[in-house]
């Protein structure tokens, strides 16, 4: 399915990125860019996002990224869903 990003939205993070910069499961904060890629249909797929993260900042800032932003890469899993009788 697609989820709609639109650049300010607040996120939080469902995993841990880099734990002693800070950038952990539950962090708070907004969308401030959107990687795309093109996957082989021509569809727009989100390959990266930043976020400025809200009350935290990162220990070492990547290349071009403020100590309050850091970069979250695409991640996918399968969820099965079953129905209890």
């Amino acid at each position: 399915g697609c989820l709609p990003l639109v650049l300010g939205m607040p996120v939080v993070l469902l995993q841990n990125f880099d734990v002693p910069g800070g950038v952990v499961n539950g962090s708070h904060g907004t969308l401030t860019s959107i990687k795309y890629s093109v996957n082989y249909a021509g569809e727009r797929e989100a390959s990266s996002c930043t976020i400025k993260l809200i009350d935290s900042s990162v220990a070492e800032p990547m290349y071009s990224l403020s100590k309050d932003e850091a970069p979250v890469t695409a991640d996918s899993i399968t969820i099965q869903v079953s129905e209890e009788h």
